[in-house]
């Protein structure tokens, strides 16, 4: 082995708590609330422009909420 220290790690959860995001002064998410539980599968529909890839990305923190917060594992993605 090489010794480096196993990278593993066991997901306990991510939320979304009253998240507000804008596209200039298009809102997007107003008040959004979400909870990703371990070992579910989550499903997220709606219309187009509804918000559904922005809260990922969001939640993969290629921006930052505009209000709220957004968490993995209880730690803010910020």
């Amino acid at each position: 082995t090489s010794g480096a220290e196993s990278m593993e790690h066991e997901f306990t959860g991510a939320e979304a708590e009253n998240v507000t995001f804008a596209y200039g002064e298009e809102v997007i998410l107003d008040n959004y609330s979400l909870k990703l539980q371990p070992g579910k599968i989550t499903g997220i529909h709606g219309a187009s422009g509804s918000g559904k890839s922005t809260l990922l990305k969001l939640l993969m923190r290629f921006w930052d909420v505009q209000g709220g917060s957004m968490s993995v594992d209880g730690t803010d993605v910020r």
